[in-house]
């Protein structure tokens, strides 16, 4: 078992190699940022990654006319949109209050084993929002979340072409070829907006959600969206602090390398030994912050409980027996 890793400078694969010092220092300090920055992707997580969803569902829906009267807070209206709304690109039929466009390509990486891995790849793309109405509230969408996309485009183009062809989607893809997709949000229908409103408009707020759905369709959309974002911030956590200490005793896996027969077999087995550790921690910080009132609790009792036990208990001098 051999791990190939090239951290700061420090390769430990087949169990040979190391470089200059100088990557050797680098790979440390490269292990000093990552684990901190493991530990606060748990903390982001935990405390400051919003679930939209939840604040979604929990928001009473208004009138439109009521809301654009508020003096502030979120507010959650439901209307047909009316603007000057836009064409979206490759998409004539009709005009549009949301557009995204989307470009990947096919391309072909190898791994830190020498594997050849090939995948797609967002290579570019944009998207416009246009400012609308919800009867006398005014909405400017810059900044929100889009839920509810219909997409109206896909287009193929292979390496070398000049253009995309919506008829080539399903082809089995090279590396170099393109595709790209057009998402938008339409005009015929009514929309459901959660925001924070200042002066008669929203145009933001710490939840600020367009939708296309229905309640519960955008309930549904949003809460699947931070389960996705929360996951994957638990597994880069893990991946960080793993990095991270693979970085930091870089040097002595790679000494520890050299060691005829054995040398590969141990760094393997210290790998793997940091990548439990990773998880074990994450998963134990991961309780730490949702529990952390509770543990609190419970250790301030310990505490109270100890120095109550320490004044009422009779002492006596070493050496003597205690009174009957």
């Amino acid at each position: 078992m051999g791990v190939n890793l090239n951290l700061g400078g420090v390769s430990v694969g087949a169990g040979r190699g190391i470089s200059s010092g100088c990557g050797s220092v680098f790979g440390v300090f490269l292990g000093l940022f990552l684990v901190p920055a493991a530990f606060y992707m748990v903390f982001y997580g935990e405390k400051r990654l919003v679930n939209h969803g939840v604040v979604f569902e929990r928001t009473a829906l208004t009138s439109p006319e009521t809301a654009a009267t508020q003096k502030g807070g979120l507010a959650k209206v439901k209307g047909r949109p009316a603007g000057q709304f836009v064409e979206a690109p490759r998409y004539p039929k009709a005009k549009v209050l949301y557009w995204r466009t989307n470009v990947e390509e096919y391309k072909e990486e190898r791994d830190s084993d020498g594997e050849i891995e090939r995948d797609w790849e967002s290579v570019g793309g944009e998207k416009r929002w246009v400012p609308f109405t919800l009867g006398p509230l005014k909405v400017d969408p810059q900044k929100a979340n889009p839920v509810g996309e219909v997409t109206v485009y896909k287009g193929y183009k292979p390496r070398g072409a000049s253009e995309f062809d919506p008829e080539r989607w399903d082809r089995s893809p090279q590396v170099g070829d393109q595709r790209m997709t057009v998402e938008v949000l339409p005009t015929d229908k009514e929309y459901l907006v959660l925001g924070e409103v200042t002066n008669g408009a929203i145009a933001g707020g710490s939840s600020f959600v367009v939708s296309a759905l229905d309640e519960a369709g955008t309930i549904a959309a949003l809460k699947l969206e931070y389960k996705i974002a929360y996951w994957l911030i638990k597994g880069g956590a893990v991946v960080a602090m793993w990095l991270g200490l693979m970085a930091i005793f870089g040097p002595l896996m790679a000494l520890v390398g050299w060691i005829p027969l054995i040398g590969e077999r141990l760094t393997g087995l210290v790998a793997l030994g940091a990548l439990a550790f990773s998880v074990v921690t994450v998963a134990l910080l991961t309780l730490l912050f949702k529990l952390f009132w509770l543990i609190a609790l419970v250790g301030g009792l310990a505490i109270a409980v100890l120095i109550v036990r320490g004044i009422t208990t009779p002492r006596h001098r070493p050496g003597t027996a205690p009174a009957s």
